[in-house]
C-alpha cells in the first residue's frame, strides 16, 4: 500500500446526480477495531471526501456475486493491526469498489496508506474475467497492453497518533494534518496511483517519470515522479498549485486535486469527467467562546439562511441563489461559474457575526479561477448578543440509524445517523438478513456492556420500536441484554438468536410517556455485549386540528412574491433532498426566481399541518439541468395516492420552460403529506401551492 507524510512548516463539491455517472466506494467499518471512525466527523469527511473525488468518475463496473464453484478470496494488511488478513466471496454491487476502512499507529511522519487487496479467483472463465476486469475488456489480456482497472475491494488505514482536522475549514494557524486530503490521496492509491498490480500505472513508469498520455499532455511532457513511482516527486505543480498525489502535505493545508492528478486517473483507466460547474461549502456555528474560531464542542446552526449578494447591498434580495443550513450547520451553493462571489449569512435578531471577524454582516468573499474542483470551504461563526432562552424540545418523531449513517427504507422512513448515544462502539456487516428489505439499517449496530441513548423530544405519548438483528453469534446463551426505558425495564436477559434465530431482524414495540422533555433508553450486557441496530419513536398524541388552509411553498429557495401578488414563503417542511437555484431564462412564466430555484433528491417528502378538507394541489416544475427526455423521470404521491408517475419533464414541454399539474386532494388526517422518488435521476419540484377547492 501507499501512504501519504506530514511535513511542517474547501468545500466538497455535492452536484445533482446525473444518471449514468460516477462510480461509488462502499466503506466498511467491521474491521476499524480501534474506534477510529466511532467519531462521525472522521466518518463523515471520509465519506464526503471519497464522494467528491468518485463524482467525477464516470465508469461502470459489474457486480461480482459468487456462486457454485465460482468463488474468490481477498487479502489484505488489516487496517487495525496491519497483519495479514482475508476475507472469502464477497458480494460487490455493480459501479461499486467495497473498502475495509480503519487506523492503527502508522509510525514516523505516515498519515495514511491506501491500496488495492490482492484475491485468488476460482471457477469458469467468465467468473475469472468478471472478477479480474468487472466488465472493462481493457482490464484483461496481457499486462503490457491493458487500458482500464478495475478493482473490487481496496483497504485504507489511518494514523491513530495524528493531530487531525476533521472540518471543512482548514486554517494554517492550526497544527493539525488535514483529513480531506489525506482520505483522497489514499482514495487515489485504492483507484491505482501507484499500485504495483494497476499495471496501467506500471506501464506508463519509464524510468523516475511516468509518461502516460493524459498527464504528459497537462504537464508539458514526461510526470517527474518520487524514487519508488508512487507519487508525482516532491514539490510537483498543476493549475499553480502543489499536487494532491506528491508524498507529503503541509499541516494546516489543504490540498485538492488538480488537473494533473485527474490525468493520472485517465491514464489509469478510469473515465474522468471534466467540472462542469463549481460549489461553495460551508459550515455556520455556535461560536460560544466568541472566538472566531469552532471547537470541536462548539456545534452547527441549522436553519441559517446563506446566499450570494449579487448586489452587495448587505441585503438578501428576491431572485439572489441562497440556501439553508442543515441539521449539522453544513450548507453548499452549487451551479457557480468563474469569479468572485459576495457570500453572506443572514444573523437572526439577538446575533452577532464572529468569523469572518469585523464583519458585522457575516460576509465572506470567495474567488473561483478555472479550473479548480474544489473551492475553499467558508466558516460562519455567529454568537448571542444576550442570553437566549433554550430552545423548546423537537417534536415529531425520532429515527436513528444506530451504528450507520443516514438512511432511507424502502418504505420512505428516513433514519438519521448514529447519534445521542453515550458508550458503546459503532459497527457494520454487509450480509444478507432474511425477514427485512432493509438489509443496511439492521445490518449497523451499537453495541457495549452498557450504553446509554437521550434525545430531547416533545413530552407526550410515543410508540418506541427498537430493531434487532444478530449478525454475530449463530447459537443461543452467547449475547443476553437488558433494555430500560425511561427508567423502566422492557427487555430482561433478552437473547436475540433464541428468540428469532441468526442473521434475522425482528421489531420490539413498547409504548413510551415522556413526561422529561427527553428519551432515555439503557442498554446493559447480560452475557456479552448489548446491541441495537436503531430506534424509532413515533408519537400517539394526537395534535391540535390546524386551521390553516392555504400554503405556497418556494422549494429550495427564499420567500419570494410572484408578478401576480402571490406570496410564497421559503423553503421548508421537506425531509430529505438538496436544495439549488439557477439563474437562466425561463419561457412560460414571468417569474423565473421562483422555477429557478427547486428541492432535489431520489427520495423525499413534504409535510406541513392543514385543516382537514378538499383542495387544489398546484405543483410547479422547470426542468433546467437536462436538456434531452429520458434523463430524469420520477413519481410523485399525495396522501399516499400517486399523482405522477415515471413523470418526464423535457419530455411533456421542454427544457427551461414553466409548467404546473393541478390535483383534487382531499386531507383527512390534518397535513399534507408529499411523497417524490426518482426512477431515473432525481425528483424535483419548483414550488408546492395548496388552495381550498
Amino acid at each position: 500500500m501507499n501512504g501519504f507524510n506530514s511535513r511542517r512548516v474547501p468545500a466538497i463539491e455535492t452536484l445533482e446526480r446525473r444518471t449514468l455517472l460516477s462510480i461509488a466506494i462502499q466503506y466498511d467499518y467491521s474491521l476499524d477495531t480501534n474506534g477510529f471512525f466511532n467519531n462521525s466527523d472522521a466518518r463523515q469527511m471520509l465519506e464526503s471526501a471519497t464522494q467528491a473525488l468518485t463524482d467525477r468518475l464516470a465508469d461502470t463496473l459489474a457486480a461480482i456475486t459468487p456462486s457454485g464453484s465460482n468463488t474468490w478470496t481477498s487479502r489484505f494488511n488489516h487496517p487495525g493491526t496491519g497483519e495479514l488478513y482475508s476475507v472469502g466471496n464477497l458480494s460487490i454491487p455493480a459501479d461499486t469498489i467495497k473498502v475495509y476502512a480503519g487506523a492503527r499507529k502508522l509510525g514516523g511522519t505516515t498519515l495514511g496508506l491506501g491500496g488495492s487487496a490482492g484475491r485468488s479467483v476460482s471457477g469458469s472463465q467468465a467468473w475469472l474475467d468478471t472478477v479480474a476486469g468487472r466488465g472493462e475488456t481493457g482490464a484483461l489480456g496481457a499486462e503490457s497492453n491493458r487500458m482500464d482497472y478495475a478493482p473490487s475491494l481496496g483497504v485504507m488505514s489511518f494514523d491513530t497518533t495524528t493531530s487531525w482536522n476533521f472540518l471543512q475549514q482548514v486554517s494554517q494557524a492550526n497544527d493539525s494534518s488535514d483529513f480531506f486530503s489525506v482520505v483522497q490521496h489514499e482514495v487515489a492509491h485504492v483507484l491505482g496511483v501507484g499500485s504495483s498490480i494497476a499495471a496501467t500505472w506500471q506501464n506508463g513508469l519509464v524510468g523516475s517519470t511516468f509518461q502516460g498520455a493524459a498527464s504528459m499532455a497537462v504537464y508539458g511532457g514526461p510526470v517527474p515522479t518520487d524514487p519508488g513511482g508512487d507519487h508525482w516527486a516532491e514539490g510537483t505543480q498543476s493549475d499553480g498549485r502543489e499536487t494532491a498525489l506528491d508524498p507529503t502535505i503541509t499541516k494546516g493545508t489543504r490540498k485538492s486535486f488538480t488537473s494533473l492528478d485527474f490525468a493520472a486517473l485517465d491514464d489509469i483507466g478510469w473515465e474522468v469527467i471534466p467540472p462542469t460547474d463549481y460549489v461553495i461549502r460551508g459550515e455556520s456555528f455556535n461560536d460560544v467562546n466568541g472566538n472566531g474560531t469552532r471547537s470541536s464542542d462548539e456545534v452547527g446552526i441549522a436553519g441559517r439562511t446563506i446566499f450570494i449578494d449579487a448586489n452587495d447591498n448587505d441585503a438578501f434580495d428576491a431572485g439572489e441563489r441562497s440556501t439553508q443550513s442543515g441539521a449539522d450547520g453544513i450548507w453548499e451553493l452549487s451551479g457557480l461559474g468563474t469569479g468572485t462571489f459576495t457570500v453572506r449569512e443572514v444573523l437572526p435578531a439577538g446575533w452577532t457575526s464572529t468569523n469572518p471577524s469585523g464583519n458585522a454582516g457575516a460576509e465572506a468573499i470567495v474567488t473561483l479561477p478555472a479550473p479548480v474542483p474544489v473551492p475553499p470551504a467558508v466558516l460562519f461563526g455567529s454568537k448571542p448578543i444576550t442570553t437566549l432562552p433554550p430552545p423548546p424540545p423537537p417534536t415529531g418523531d425520532l429515527r436513528i440509524n444506530a451504528g450507520g449513517p443516514a438512511y432511507t427504507t424502502t418504505g420512505g422512513k428516513q433514519y438519521t445517523a448514529d447519534g445521542g448515544f453515550s458508550g458503546g462502539t459503532t459497527g457494520q456487516v454487509t450480509v444478507d438478513i432474511t425477514n427485512t428489505a432493509d438489509d443496511f439499517l439492521y445490518g449497523t449496530r451499537r453495541f457495549g456492556t452498557n450504553f446509554n441513548f437521550s434525545k430531547p423530544i416533545a413530552n407526550g405519548s410515543y410508540t418506541l420500536r427498537l430493531h434487532f438483528a444478530e449478525t454475530f453469534w449463530n447459537e443461543s446463551g452467547k449475547r443476553k441484554f437488558n433494555v430500560k426505558v425511561e427508567g423502566q425495564t422492557v427487555l430482561s436477559n433478552f437473547d436475540l438468536f433464541a428468540a428469532v434465530g441468526y442473521r434475522k431482524a425482528t421489531t420490539k414495540q413498547f409504548a413510551a410517556s415522556i413526561t422529561d422533555g427527553k428519551l432515555d433508553l439503557q442498554f446493559t450486557g447480560v452475557v456479552g455485549d448489548a446491541i441495537v441496530s436503531a430506534v424509532e419513536l413515533v408519537s400517539t398524541t394526537a395534535p391540535p386540528p390546524s386551521t390553516v388552509s392555504t400554503l405556497r411553498i418556494n422549494a429550495g429557495g427564499p420567500a419570494y412574491t410572484t408578478t401576480g401578488g402571490k406570496q410564497y414563503v421559503a423553503d421548508n417542511g421537506f425531509t430529505g433532498g438538496t436544495t439549488g437555484a439557477v439563474q437562466v431564462d425561463i419561457t412560460s412564466t414571468t417569474d423565473d426566481a421562483l422555477y429557478g430555484s427547486r428541492r432535489f433528491g431520489t427520495n423525499f417528502s413534504f409535510t406541513k399541518a392543514v385543516a382537514n378538507g378538499s383542495y387544489k394541489l398546484r405543483l410547479h416544475f422547470a426542468e433546467t439541468y437536462w436538456t434531452q427526455a429520458g434523463q430524469r423521470k420520477f413519481n410523485v404521491t399525495a396522501e399516499g395516492k400517486a399523482l405522477l408517475n415515471n413523470f418526464d419533464l423535457v419530455a411533456l414541454v421542454g427544457s427551461k420552460k414553466a409548467t404546473t399539474k393541478e390535483f383534487t386532494v382531499t386531507i383527512t388526517d390534518g397535513k399534507l403529506d408529499l411523497q417524490f422518488k426518482g426512477v431515473v435521476g432525481d425528483a424535483i419540484v419548483s414550488a408546492i401551492e395548496l388552495v381550498p377547492a
